[in-house]
């Protein structure tokens, strides 16, 4: 009874989250947003989680969103951050998935007290608890990387959607009040 309880709740909060995408100034993206730039770590486990399983969730999830994986390096101005902590001699864990930005691409202030990388306003896209098996946490992960590119997504194509009608509606008053 307990157990069909539990999965109740994990069915509910499961499909609520994906409800609505929620716009971040933060998420959008110089260049293709579609050529995401990942990085993910984990810590030593005794489940045999290893950095290939959260690379290998992350590349199935951009790959179903038309997406295109690249591993992250210090010439991007972006990247996905994925983290991964598990508990050495238990089974506790906690993650964190966050699109972090290079200050020198991004922002326009003075960046020397900033560090190289900021990570802009955008959703909470994480967790923690323990791991009842390997599958577990890394569908626990993969379910927080859908709700963070939907996110993302909106947010960049949104974006794109308005600077493109911006342009258009200029364009049309520049044709019909010429200088």
């Amino acid at each position: 009874m307990i157990k069909r309880f539990a999965l109740l709740i994990s069915f509910t909060i499961f499909f609520t989250k994906f409800a609505d995408a929620v716009e971040y100034d933060g998420l959008v993206v110089h260049g293709d947003y579609r050529e995401l730039p990942v990085y993910c770590i984990i810590s030593p486990n005794q489940f045999g989680i290893s950095q290939s399983d959260l690379i290998k969730a992350v590349k199935l999830k951009l790959f179903s969103n038309n997406m295109t994986y690249k591993k992250a390096s210090l010439e991007h101005p972006h990247h996905l951050q994925v983290i991964c902590d598990i508990v050495e001699t238990g089974n506790a864990f906690s993650f964190k998935i966050s699109l972090m930005k290079s200050s020198k691409d991004y922002v326009d202030l003075e960046t020397h007290f900033l560090g190289s990388m900021v990570k802009p306003q955008q959703g909470e896209y994480g967790g923690f608890g323990t791991i009842g098996s390997r599958s577990q946490l890394i569908d626990h992960i993969s379910t927080n990387i859908e709700s963070f590119l939907l996110d993302y997504l909106e947010s960049n194509i949104n974006t794109r959607k308005f600077f493109e009608e911006l342009l258009k509606n200029q364009a049309e008053q520049s044709a019909k009040h010429p200088r």
